[in-house]
């Protein structure tokens, strides 16, 4: 299930408490239907850690600010405090709700399938602004050059620009001639590196990605500095970071990012891929 849109929020930022003195925050008498209350030795982190609660319990948080007016570094626990109450934090709590009426669900799942915007009259759902559906095109392959028979990993990118690129794997099920083919499609997200935190998240940067701190084994696995991994993956190019996840989900299993792979048979592979494979008997690869 896809995380739930948020589409009205607000941000509460409470300043300094022992964790003793803090009543709480919640969203009865109002519209809200969530919130969650972060701490920190600041208010910024506080409300990165609220954040962080929220995107745990379901709630897609790219739409929600990175750093809203009122809440930043200098918002402080003083020293002296620090010295005398060890329990002593900043408080920021969000409170979140998602579409309420039919019409808001729809026009949210619309909008996540087929990015635009949609307006509903009360009586019609109407698209305002159409979506830029991608147009994909394969750009290499990094599998086997026979990848029906022994696994492919094309790499593809959206020549609207408007999507990140993408990889797909294809896997034979068994050693079988005549085997199906499982199929998983994985999002290139371009990563950055800032004060020794890999992300993959471009709105909150200081939350790691699922594999940054396990990221050494993946290079001591392959023999790889950790260096060049952290530099692929931040590359502005898609073929770096398609061999760069191909390291971390050969390394920690495929299943962490496309648990629900497809199946197609043999035919139906070669109809799906007849352009790949063209380029690849045209490549000589």
């Amino acid at each position: 299930m896809s995380d739930q849109k948020i589409t009205e929020f607000e941000i509460l930022n409470h300043g300094l408490y022992h964790c003793a003195e803090f009543q709480g925050c919640g969203v009865a008498f109002t519209d809200y239907t969530d919130v969650a209350t972060g701490i920190g030795d600041n208010a910024r982190e506080a409300y990165d850690d609220a954040l962080e609660q929220l995107a745990w319990g379901g709630w897609d948080v790219s739409s929600l600010p990175t750093r809203p007016r009122g809440i930043n570094a200098k918002d402080r626990v003083p020293a002296s405090v620090h010295r005398e109450m060890v329990e002593a934090h900043i408080y920021v709590s969000v409170r979140v709700r998602g579409p309420k009426t039919l019409a808001e669900r729809i026009a949210a799942t619309l909008a996540d399938v087929a990015p635009g915007v949609y307006r509903w009259d009360g009586r019609t759902l109407t698209c305002i602004k159409a979506p830029n559906l991608p147009i994909w095109r394969c750009i290499a392959n990094l599998g086997d050059r026979n990848p029906l028979d022994h696994g492919g990993l094309f790499v593809y990118v959206d020549k609207t620009g408007t999507y990140p690129p993408e990889t797909e794997r294809i896997e034979p099920v068994s050693d079988d001639d005549n085997s199906a083919l499982e199929i998983r499609r994985v999002v290139l997200n371009r990563c950055t590196f800032t004060d020794g935190v890999l992300s993959d998240n471009p709105y909150h940067p200081t939350l790691p990605a699922w594999y940054a701190r396990e990221l050494v084994r993946v290079a001591e696995s392959f023999g790889e500095p950790l260096d060049d991994y952290h530099s692929a993956l931040c590359s502005e190019h898609p073929l770096p970071r398609a061999k760069a996840m191909r390291d971390v989900l050969d390394y920690f299993g495929w299943d962490n990012v496309d648990s629900y792979p497809f199946t197609v048979t043999r035919s139906e592979a070669r109809r799906r891929y007849r352009n790949e494979l063209r380029h690849i008997r045209r490549a000589g690869r």
